[in-house]
């Protein structure tokens, strides 16, 4: 099943560049380097674009009808798909 991306201001998605995960937010509120990858998702929405100096975006990544077991994290949303390698 593919992962569905959603940007949050207008609901619609891109398919050129894939998502790129660099760091997750974990409980103790740090991010710390992640090994997750998109695919692992079912939903990734865009938060904030561009968010930092590195140009990092900020996603919310979860699974349908588990949201409150998802996981921030910075990365690149590029283009707005999920390759599914």
């Amino acid at each position: 099943m593919p992962t569905k991306c959603v940007i949050m201001e207008s609901g619609t998605s891109k398919t050129l560049e894939p998502v790129k995960f660099v760091k997750s937010l974990k409980e103790d509120s740090f991010f710390r380097d992640t090994e997750s990858k998109p695919y692992d998702y079912e939903v990734i929405t865009l938060i904030v674009k561009d968010y930092n100096e590195y140009h990092h975006d900020i996603m919310f990544a979860f699974n349908e009808g588990h949201r409150e077991l998802g996981i921030l994290f910075l990365g690149f949303w590029n283009d707005g798909f999920v390759d599914h390698k």
